[in-house]
């Protein structure tokens, strides 16, 4: 289990600890949109610090 998956879960059941009945369709379509999001600029920054890394050597 990666701590994305981990972090994922617990957004979504904390509408459940809460003491909400149901979780909120809204929140849940947030999260998802905001770890894709991240998971992009993430990726999109290593890369950018790899090619400028690599000019200078």
């Amino acid at each position: 289990m990666s701590f994305n998956e981990i972090f994922v879960s617990a957004i979504v059941g904390s509408g459940y600890a809460a003491g909400a009945d149901s979780v909120d369709s809204t929140k849940s379509n947030y999260t998802i949109l905001a770890w894709v999001g991240l998971l992009a600029l993430s990726l999109v920054i290593s890369y950018g610090g790899y090619t400028i890394i690599t000019l200078f050597l």
